[in-house]
């Protein structure tokens, strides 16, 4: 079986399953990883330059969540996988809020975690293309983008509006980004869905979500005199719009 060029990072306390996992995942990909604790994951991501994190919600040295919170702070762009044993719809807000792209709970079906670390390293592929493709930027940086008082930038995953700072999540940024990146012009729902979750059906609620969330956020940030706003036109899709009108395209 012809390996993946891919780092991936498993932290899983439960040894049996942790061996599990890796044997899954790693026929199919150049290098796993695998460490039972937080404390023992930062050091290994300090002189790792990993793709993709598999990370169990209940660790034994941290609370999860805030761990997660850690990693979107250090490592903005690390697609991050949350598996646990506890499945109360709860713990799956809890985990996805605190900065997880996924939520899969035991126990795994092989075909599906092999299919969300695919579509994760796709996404990503797919975000740094748009990167690349934006280059829109008062100051000729790629990467940057500033629009009617938004800043933001793609190396750290970091939005600023007014001058303060958004605190998105990754999947936040990137879809405030790809929406920057054509200001003022509508994007479909299934170019968006393709672009960001194409696991996902394009029926599917999930950025309906995300969408509700960046509109509170800038609404909560936005200066009295700025006209930016996440606007749905419908039958076209949704644009990040710098007008005092909604626009028609």
């Amino acid at each position: 079986m012809k390996q993946t060029q891919v780092r991936l990072l498993l932290i899983e306390p439960d040894l049996a399953f942790q061996s599990y996992l890796s044997t899954i995942i790693a026929p199919h990909y150049s290098q796993v990883t695998c460490c039972q604790k937080a404390s023992q994951a930062k050091r290994l991501l300090k002189t790792n330059g990993f793709d993709l994190l598999l990370c169990e919600l209940s660790l034994l040295d941290t609370d999860g969540p805030q761990f997660f919170k850690w990693l979107g702070i250090k490592y903005p762009l690390l697609p991050l996988i949350a598996i646990s044993s506890r499945q109360m719809p709860r713990d799956r807000v809890i985990a996805l809020q605190a900065g997880a792209d996924v939520f899969l709970a035991k126990p795994l079906l092989a075909e599906e975690v092999l299919a969300y670390i695919n579509a994760l390293l796709r996404r990503t592929e797919n975000f740094k293309q748009q990167i690349e493709q934006a280059k829109i930027t008062s100051h000729g940086s790629e990467g940057l983008i500033q629009i009617a008082g938004l800043k933001l930038t793609s190396e750290n995953s970091q939005a600023w509006l007014n001058e303060q700072n958004l605190n998105l999540t990754q999947s936040e940024f990137e879809l405030l980004y790809l929406l920057a990146s054509h200001p003022d012009r509508a994007l479909s729902r299934q170019r968006l869905m393709h672009t960001l979750w194409p696991t996902k059906s394009s029926t599917s609620r999930i950025l309906d979500t995300y969408v509700l969330r960046l509109r509170q956020r800038l609404s909560e940030f936005k200066p009295p005199e700025s006209n930016i706003q996440l606007v749905t036109l419908h039958g076209k899709g949704y644009c990040l719009s710098t007008q005092s009108e909604s626009p028609l395209v």
